[in-house]
C-alpha cells in the first residue's frame, strides 16, 4: 500500500469514527448499527452512481466513443437529449451500479437537508425532518433496485432522536 493509499484510509477512518461519534451520543447499540450502516449505503450507492453518470457523459461527449451523441443530429436538444440519456437506469444496471433516483442522490439530499420543516421539497411534498427524509431515501433505493429492498433496515432513522443528523449529512464525505 502507497503512503497517499495509507494516508487515505486513515482519513477516511477518522470521518468515519467522527461521524458515528456524532450518532452515537443518544443511540442504542442495536439501531445504531442499522443507521450507520444505512447513512455509509446510501452514500455509497449516491458516489458509484454519480461516477457512472460523470463516465457517462464523457462518454457521450466524446466523438470517438460509441455512445457519441453527436450535436448535429441532436441540435439545439442536445443538453436535454443527453439529460435524459443520462437517466436511463440501463446504462448504469450494464455495469452492476444502483440505480439512484433523484431523491436519493447524496448531493440532492445534502441541499434538502438544510431545508425548514415544513418548506416544499423540488420533487413534491414537503420537507418533515432529515430522519424521516433519509428512510424514504431508503425506501426509495429499495423500490428502485428489488433485489435491495429486504435488506435495507428502513424505517430505522424516524423511529430515533437525532439532533446531529442535518450537519451530518451535510458534511458526511468520503473522498
Amino acid at each position: 500500500m502507497t503512503t497517499a493509499e495509507s494516508a487515505f484510509l486513515e482519513n477516511l477512518d477518522r470521518k468515519l469514527w467522527n461521524a458515528a461519534d456524532r450518532l452515537r451520543s443518544s443511540l442504542d447499540e442495536a439501531v445504531y448499527k442499522h443507521i450507520v450502516l444505512g447513512l455509509t449505503f446510501l452514500k455509497y450507492a449516491s458516489d458509484a452512481f454519480e461516477g457512472r453518470r460523470r463516465e457517462l457523459e464523457a462518454q457521450f461527449r466524446n466523438r470517438d466513443h460509441e455512445y457519441f451523441m453527436d450535436p448535429q443530429t441532436y441540435g439545439l436538444t442536445l443538453e436535454e437529449d443527453l439529460g435524459a440519456e443520462l437517466e436511463n437506469r440501463d446504462y448504469y444496471k450494464a455495469v452492476n451500479v444502483f440505480w439512484v433516483p433523484p431523491p436519493t442522490r447524496w448531493n440532492n439530499l445534502k441541499d434538502v437537508a438544510k431545508l425548514a420543516p415544513g418548506a416544499p421539497l423540488p420533487w413534491g411534498g414537503e420537507m418533515k425532518n432529515v430522519r424521516l427524509l433519509l428512510d424514504h431515501a431508503l425506501a426509495a433505493l429499495g423500490r428502485e433496485n428489488q433485489f435491495l429492498g429486504p435488506s435495507l433496515q428502513i424505517g430505522k432513522m424516524s423511529r430515533c432522536r437525532m439532533s446531529t443528523t442535518p450537519s451530518l449529512v451535510s458534511s458526511y464525505k468520503v473522498k
